[in-house]
C-alpha cells in the first residue's frame, strides 16, 4: 500500500494517505528517503489543493482527458515521445520536472562521469534538457526542480507564481 513517490498512486491511495479514508489494517510503515519524497509530495498536493484550488487526479493513464484545475502523476506532455513529466497541470500549460540527484557531477565505478543521483547519467540529463525544451517548444511552461524544493515548500510557491493569474481567469 505505501508507496515511493514514483510509484502509481490513486486516488483513493492518496485520499487514505491524507487521511481522508481510514488505511488497510495492514499497512506497512517506510523509512528513509522513500519515505520522506512520499510525504513531501503528499504535504505539496494537500496544500496546493488548499492554497491553488488545485486538485490532484492520480496518475494519468492512456486516453484521459485532463480536467480543469487538476494535478495528474506521470504525465506524457509530447506526443510521439515516450518522455513523461512527473507532474502536471495540463489545463495550466505547466509541468514539473523534480530531478533525483543534488547536482553534483561524480565518476561512476566504471569510470564514466555522472551527474547527480543514480539515475542521472551525463546521458540522462541530455534527454532531460531535450524533453523540457520540446515541452517549452510545445507550449508548456515547465518548472525544474530538486526533492528539497519540494521540501521546503519553494515549488508550491513557484507554482502559484506562475500560475497565480491563470487560476483567477478558470
Amino acid at each position: 500500500m505505501i508507496k515511493q513517490w514514483n510509484q502509481r498512486i490513486s486516488v483513493e491511495e492518496y485520499r487514505q494517505i491524507m487521511g481522508l479514508m481510514p488505511m488497510p489494517k495492514k499497512a506497512k510503515a517506510t523509512g528513509g528517503s522513500g519515505a520522506r519524497k512520499r510525504l513531501a509530495i503528499m504535504v505539496f498536493l494537500n496544500a496546493l489543493e488548499r492554497r491553488a484550488g488545485i486538485f490532484f487526479g492520480g496518475t494519468w493513464k492512456k486516453g484521459m482527458e485532463a480536467q480543469p484545475n487538476v494535478l495528474y502523476l506521470e504525465y506524457p506532455a509530447i506526443k510521439g515521445r515516450r518522455f513523461r513529466f512527473d507532474l502536471a497541470i495540463p489545463s495550466q500549460k505547466l509541468l514539473i520536472d523534480i530531478q533525483g540527484g543534488a547536482g553534483v557531477i561524480r565518476t561512476t565505478k566504471d569510470g564514466k562521469l555522472s551527474y547527480g543521483g543514480a539515475h542521472h547519467s551525463i546521458e540522462g540529463r541530455r534527454r532531460d534538457i531535450e524533453k523540457n525544451n520540446l515541452a517549452r517548444i510545445y507550449g508548456f511552461d515547465v518548472i525544474e526542480c530538486e526533492w528539497r524544493d519540494v521540501e521546503s515548500g519553494q515549488l508550491l510557491t513557484w507554482v502559484e507564481q506562475l500560475c497565480g493569474g491563470r487560476l483567477d481567469q478558470g
